[in-house]
C-alpha cells in the first residue's frame, strides 16, 4: 500500500529519519515516519492510516502518562504488600516494642 501525503495528496512519499525519542518509540509500536517529496511534509503512517505529527506526539504523551500512572500504582501496591508481610510476622499481642524489664509475677 503506497501512502499519499495528507497535505498535498502526492504519492511521492518516502520513509523519513526518526528525529526524537518519541518517534523512535512510535516506530517500536509499528508507526512509520514518512516525508513527502513534493511539499516536504512529515507525517506518521500507522497501520494504513496517516496521522499528523502533532496528533502522534499527543497520543504518545498520553500513553507516557498512562504508563507512569500504572508504574506508580504498581509501586504503591508493592509497598503495601511488603508492609502487610512485615506486619504478619508479629505476634497478635505484640506491639513491636522491646521490653527491657520483666514484670513481676
Amino acid at each position: 500500500m503506497n501512502p499519499t501525503c495528507p497535505k498535498c495528496g502526492s504519492a511521492h512519499v518516502h520513509r523519513a529519519r526518526r528525529l526524537t525519542a518519541a518517534e523512535r518509540l512510535g516506530c517500536l509500536l509499528g508507526a512509520k515516519i514518512k516525508r513527502c517529496h513534493e511539499c516536504n511534509f512529515r507525517f506518521v503512517q500507522l497501520h494504513g492510516s496517516a496521522l499528523l505529527m502533532t496528533d502522534f506526539r499527543r497520543v504518545l504523551g498520553k500513553l507516557a502518562w498512562l504508563g507512569a500512572i500504572v508504574a506508580a500504582l504498581i509501586i504503591v501496591l508493592a509497598v503495601v504488600l511488603w508492609f502487610s508481610g512485615k506486619q504478619a510476622g508479629f505476634a497478635p499481642g505484640d506491639s513491636g516494642i522491646l521490653l527491657i524489664f520483666r514484670r513481676p509475677n
